[in-house]
């Protein structure tokens, strides 16, 4: 497993980046934010009226869905919720 890590200059933190089990071209940091492993760049997200953000996600097998921020973040960092 590749942990790639970007720092923050203004907050002076280090964010880690772990890929994402079902859709391995992204990333996503413990500070909630989803990147494209080959090109390093930040998806934008947008925000729904409950407050939560989501971002779309492209699969090779599938059509792109809309997937939330922070649950992608919990699933990686924390691991599958329970049953």
């Amino acid at each position: 497993m590749m942990i790639t890590m970007r720092f923050n200059s203004a907050a002076a933190t280090v964010e880690q980046f772990k890929p994402i089990p079902f859709v391995p071209r992204y990333q996503v940091s413990d500070k909630a934010n989803v990147r494209n492993a080959r090109t390093v760049r930040i998806l934008k997200s947008r925000a729904i009226p409950a407050g939560h953000r989501q971002v779309l996600l492209y699969r090779d097998d599938a059509a792109p869905t809309y997937q939330y921020v922070h649950r992608l973040a919990a699933l990686v960092h924390i691991g599958p919720p329970p049953r």
